[in-house]
């Protein structure tokens, strides 16, 4: 008996050896309806504020996959990071306190793939595709969310920790670093034009 359990454990360990750790699985759609539901949002206003069609969204949220930045955009939206349902307990840093980013996922493939030694013939067999698709992956700014769990689980590096916390806080539209100093100012200006308005309109304020 004992002998039996020492074999099932050492298989147990080369196996997960093998596979390496595995990304929860997450059907994004029904995360995001089940927000929405619990605090009482309803899809036509996310619809609004994401610039979206109320039937496209409806058929986006039945969905179990989502581009990353469409997600990110949501989770922007409805200020809540919905990333955070793609880590596992080891992949959230205690007092880690970064805000959400929107990284470009290319290069942080590509980056992963120099740490460990791989190159893209050894990747695209483990991903089961061909190196030219490869290439193609390692220029993307965004991904389907159901391939970055495959590409994470391969190259054993959770990818979702790099939208679920960022060293930068970046604009969605250009995907630039925002430089916050330059951004008050900006913001002190338009609120003493404002105010300028106001008075010249005869309003208290």
């Amino acid at each position: 008996m004992i002998i039996k359990i020492i074999a099932i454990l050492v298989y147990f360990n080369l196996f997960m050896d093998k596979a390496g750790f595995v990304i929860p699985d997450v059907h994004v759609g029904e995360l995001i309806l089940k927000y929405l539901n619990d605090n009482n949002i309803s899809q036509g206003y996310l619809a609004k504020r994401i610039d979206m069609p109320a039937s496209n969204l409806s058929r986006l949220l039945k969905k179990k996959s989502m581009n990353t930045r469409k997600l990110y955009l949501i989770s922007y939206e409805l200020d809540h990071n919905f990333f955070e349902a793609f880590m596992r307990p080891e992949d959230i840093y205690e007092n880690d306190d970064r805000p959400m980013g929107c990284p470009i996922i290319g290069e942080l493939i590509e980056k992963r793939m120099k740490e460990i030694n791989m190159n893209q013939t050894e990747f695209a067999a483990k991903l089961e595709t061909t190196q030219s698709d490869i290439s193609r992956i390692l220029k993307r700014k965004d991904m389907e969310t159901e391939k970055l769990s495959r590409i994470s689980t391969i190259l054993d590096y959770n990818f979702f920790r790099d939208y679920y916390k960022d060293s930068n806080v970046v604009d969605f539209e250009t995907g630039a670093p925002i430089d916050f100093l330059k951004r008050y100012e900006e913001l002190v200006i338009e609120n003493e034009r404002l105010k300028r308005l106001l008075r010249d309109a005869g309003i208290d304020y």
